[in-house]
């Protein structure tokens, strides 16, 4: 307010644009976009109509750019010219710049060997060994903070390969900066080639003849040399490659109508992997189901049945490590027989605000009455004995409260559910520095979003007398007592010192938790897991929208594990510090009938070693 008692102007006095009252907006001549742009003309700034105004603001320019000297025009006009140039430079060129151009996009890393592999290849590997890469110097940068499981892991690939050599000693001299694998539909178990990218291949020649032993022939395979070792084992130079492996798979690796995986239909799933990555790896529908198999752990990932080709990249920063996953799949087939993560609803997770920021793990689902109904339908073909459980415990349960599992209890899990470990402070002395601090039973929270409180509550209080018969210690049965917890009702079952059975239901949300901090934590206005560092240090840039998202903390969880005793385990300590310096993982899955994307990440703090203080003694 003023001194004279009149509002304050929000404009400061300010003359503002003239509005063209509603009434003259409105009229039969105004209406319509036309009629609406006549009366923005006609009402516009100024004293004037918007088109006066504009000449008036021109003439006033002209005049004022007339009184400027000639040369100082040209030099203002020179200016500009550049200004507008770098402009269209950063704005449009720049953007569309080829990959590796300063200021372009990041090229995906060579990759000449893959016009070698036959289309018909069941499976192909790559790995970047290219010191000046950018990607093979992160990978390395990580290897050496966890040495012992970079070497398991190197180990690994020398026996897939079939060729157990050191690669630093025997290979690194001569080598270029591809190594990869193919693995071919020849011979009655299929053949493996290695190929090598030979820089110096005199001496790939030589490591070659050397690998193979005395008494080697030769070969020619559609215009090729090939030497032939005992018992079939093979080598050839083709390409700038040294290629390693039996007889019939380098006849079917150098055969002239072999075609390239390059224009397999499959390979185009390829383009989906991030373009920074140190390695790779495709496999066709006939590699996946020859390879993985329905059931296998991996096939959760690809689903082989329906897959028309899946691929897999590992990329690295300084922060840690990424794993991409990416399973193009035919929707005829997946849709008749969906695989897991297709039967999990898409959902956006909010859900991790309520869980605590120090997490232990965490996992998101959507919608799980009806996931849960996708995964039973699909476990009547492949797991008939998991329905028979379902079906015999939704039975008994009936009997016994009068609840059916379906009807009943899924439905209260709402649209989303988190299932989080929360951690519980130990009380006692100060933790020491250098030494994990102790902590006390974590307790398991389930939080459901969208719930029926009031159905919620009735069918809850049905299973209290069931439940507590089913923790009965020595057969005497506890009762669910009420309390307050953070300011709403709770039913809370005391099992044990560690456990104690609580859950609560207010607006749309249900609470179930082992301790009454479940409640506390979801009800807190503090910061929750979505703003913890670690946790968005390994969920950044995951899609918005997932078929389950979910999150460990690694360094809290191998507390808890050396705590609980497995500090004491001689074949645990060998690995310690490497495991101790894997701080977190996070992992998004978004599946349906036409793919499977998995993307996982794992941070990787600094090398963990033990400190050990100065004696006392000064010695």
């Amino acid at each position: 307010m003023q001194e004279d008692g009149t509002k304050n102007d929000p404009d400061g006095g300010r003359e503002g644009p003239r509005v063209a009252p509603r009434e003259q907006l409105g009229t039969p001549e105004r209406s319509g976009l036309r009629g609406r742009l006549r009366a923005l003309r006609d009402y516009g700034p100024g004293s004037g109509s918007l088109g006066a105004w504009l000449r008036s603001l021109r003439r006033r320019a002209t005049s004022a750019w007339g009184g400027v000297e000639a040369t100082n025009r040209h030099r203002i006009a020179a200016v500009l010219i550049v200004a507008a140039a770098v402009l269209l430079f950063w704005l449009v060129l720049l953007p569309a710049a080829p990959c590796g151009f300063p200021g372009g996009d990041d090229c995906p890393p060579g990759d000449d060997a893959i016009g070698l592999v036959p289309e018909d290849a069941l499976a192909y590997a790559h790995l970047d060994v290219d010191p000046d890469s950018d990607q093979f110097a992160a990978a390395a940068g990580i290897a050496e903070r966890v040495p012992l499981l970079a070497r398991i892991a190197v180990d690994s690939l020398g026996g897939i390969a079939g060729v157990d050599v050191d690669f630093e000693r025997d290979v690194e001299p001569w080598a270029g900066g591809e190594v990869a694998l193919a693995a071919l539909p020849a011979g009655l178990r299929g053949e493996r080639v290695l190929m090598i990218e030979a820089e110096d291949t005199g001496a790939a020649d030589a490591f070659a003849s050397g690998l193979l032993g005395p008494k080697q022939s030769s070969a020619n395979v559609d215009g090729t040399d090939v030497s032939v070792g005992r018992r079939g084992a093979s080598w050839a130079i083709e390409g700038d490659f040294l290629l390693i492996g039996s007889r019939a798979g380098l006849a079917a690796m150098l055969a002239e109508d072999a075609g390239s995986l390059e224009d397999a239909g499959g390979a185009t799933v390829l383009d989906e992997l991030p373009d920074e990555r140190v390695a790779y790896a495709y496999v066709s529908p006939d590699g996946a189901r020859a390879l993985f198999g329905s059931g296998s752990p991996v096939d959760t990932f690809v689903d082989s049945a329906a897959t028309e080709g899946a691929a897999a990249s590992l990329s690295a920063d300084e922060e840690g490590i990424s794993v991409t996953v990416r399973s193009d799949l035919d929707p005829s087939r997946s849709g008749a027989g969906p695989g897991f993560f297709a039967a999990l609803p898409r959902f956006t997770p909010t859900l991790t605000a309520a869980v605590g920021p120090s997490a232990l793990a965490y996992l998101g689902l959507g919608d799980p009455e009806a996931g849960v109904g996708d995964l039973l339908a699909q476990a009547r073909s492949s797991s008939p004995g998991l329905v028979t459980a379902f079906q015999r415990a939704s039975r008994d349960l009936g009997r016994q409260a009068g609840i059916d599992i379906g009807d009943d209890l899924l439905p209260l899990l709402g649209s989303e559910a988190a299932l989080s470990l929360q951690p519980v402070a130990a009380d006692g002395e100060e933790p020491v520095p250098g030494v994990t601090p102790d902590s006390a039973t974590p307790y398991v929270s389930l939080i459901a979003k969208d719930v029926d409180a009031d159905a919620a509550g009735q069918s809850l209080a049905r299973l209290q007398g069931p439940v507590a018969k089913a923790l009965a210690d020595n057969g005497r049965a506890a009762t669910f007592e009420t309390i307050q917890v953070a300011g709403v009702q709770a039913q809370a079952l005391a099992v044990s010192p560690a456990v104690d059975l609580t859950y609560a239901t207010w607006d749309d949300l249900l609470v179930i938790a082992t301790d009454s901090l479940g409640i506390q934590q979801a009800r807190s206005l503090d910061a929750g897991l979505d703003e913890s560092a670690g946790f968005e240090d390994v969920t950044s840039g995951f899609p918005d929208s997932v078929s389950l998202l979910a999150y460990l903390d690694l360094t809290g969880l191998l507390a808890l594990g050396e705590q609980a005793g497995l500090a004491t385990d001689p074949a645990y300590t060998a690995y310690a510090p490497d495991l101790r310096s894997l701080t977190a993982a996070g992992l998004a899955v978004v599946g349906d009938e036409d793919g499977i994307a998995t993307d996982l990440r794992v941070s990787v703090g600094p090398r963990q070693t033990p400190q050990v203080d100065a004696s006392p003694l000064g010695e």
